[in-house]
């Protein structure tokens, strides 16, 4: 019995592998005739009879955004020259002002007592003058016919002279007090917009302490910090080509200032663009700068023309005597009026195949820029 098991097991295992060595004999083709080895002769394809089309070389400028604010160019800090208690604030935040328009009235009672009491002085002063050259001209006639001395003459001369020196002191005491008048007066420096206000009626204004702050919205600047290696290639004047994405809009602006520091953290030079006037443009607004960095040469073949083989791309070339030959490309993500962008595979001036309907005309007015690679950020 032990036996009989023994030559079971052993015939069962013999089995097994001739099994296993049959079925990897067969997956590794000993079954199936071989192709001796040498050069096969492929028949070669004709382009006769083919629409063809032509690969086209596009050469573009590639583009850096820089992320800017729309800031103005003129921006006041409305203050006052005087401490003052404020008895009125004329406009808010929004109003449009004037040069010269009253925006904020001080408290001025103090003030015109001061004034009254210099004009008083000057009265006073002009009184006092006014005799001291009167006794004068009388001293110097008697002193003329000699009924009084020297000294007597000289010492009303003297007071003559103090006299006019109290009478102009007491009139600049009351131009001083009037200038000081005028500051209870503030006025617009120039035409604009209030954007902020900082204090209100009742409060105490300070020298140096802004009341309001008035920008004109007719010169605004998109300002951005641009690459130090980018920076330094620019100057005063180039045109940019600036974007608003809040107002959908596309406009040239210029250089208009080059601040002369880098800033150490981030290797940026803050650069000021100034933009054409908008009415619907505010102060704090979005924008990027497109600033150029180099050209960028692609080319662009039919879509009609590539042909696909799971994952990979061929295009047929049109070679000398009007052979085709099956050639691997490489595309791009842009494709658009029936043309896709070839990375590698294609040369400018090739000739390709093409296995359906041709690429449309291109509209007019749209260029090789609607195949521009997107704009890479700092």
């Amino acid at each position: 019995m032990k036996v009989g098991k023994a030559i079971r097991s052993v015939l069962t295992t013999v089995v097994a592998a001739a099994a296993l060595g049959a079925i990897l004999f067969y997956m590794s083709g000993g079954f199936q005739k071989k192709i001796e080895p040498g050069k096969v002769k492929v028949e070669a394809r004709s382009a006769k009879g083919l629409p063809t089309d032509q690969v086209h070389a596009i050469v573009e400028m590639q583009t850096t955004e820089v992320v800017g604010t729309l800031k103005a160019q003129r921006r006041t800090d409305v203050s006052a020259k005087i401490m003052a208690t404020i008895a009125d604030i004329a406009v808010k935040a929004g109003d449009r002002v004037k040069k010269g328009q009253e925006i904020v009235r001080l408290d001025d009672r103090d003030l015109q007592a001061r004034l009254e009491q210099a004009r008083k002085a000057v009265e006073g002063a002009k009184a006092s003058a006014d005799q001291a050259a009167a006794n004068l001209k009388r001293d110097q006639k008697l002193f003329e016919e000699k009924v009084i001395a020297r000294q007597p003459f000289e010492e009303q001369q003297s007071r003559f002279k103090v006299a006019q020196a109290e009478l102009e002191r007491a009139q600049e005491a009351v131009r001083e007090a009037q200038v000081a008048l005028s500051y209870t007066r503030i006025e617009a420096p120039d035409d604009g917009v209030v954007v902020d206000k900082h204090a209100d009626k009742g409060d105490t204004a300070t020298p140096g302490k802004p009341l309001l702050t008035i920008y004109d919205p007719t010169v605004l600047r998109l300002e951005g910090p641009v690459r130090e290696t980018l920076a330094t290639q620019m100057k005063v004047g180039d045109a940019l080509r600036v974007r608003l994405d809040t107002l959908d809009r596309d406009m040239e602006g210029r250089v208009d200032e080059i601040v002369p520091q880098a800033e150490a953290a981030s290797r940026s030079v803050l650069v000021k663009v100034a933009v054409p006037r908008d009415a619907k443009m505010v102060e704090g607004m979005y924008g990027r700068l497109m600033i150029p960095t180099g050209e960028l040469r692609r080319f662009c073949v039919p879509a009609s023309a590539v042909r696909r083989v799971g994952q990979l791309a061929f295009v047929d070339v049109v070679t000398t005597g009007d052979v085709l030959e099956r050639r691997p490309i490489k595309l791009g993500e842009h494709a658009e009026f029936g043309r896709i962008e070839a990375i590698s595979g294609v040369e400018d001036g090739e000739v390709v195949a093409l296995y359906g309907p041709p690429p449309p005309p291109m509209p007019p007015g749209v260029g090789a820029g609607r195949f521009a690679r997107e704009g890479r950020r700092p």
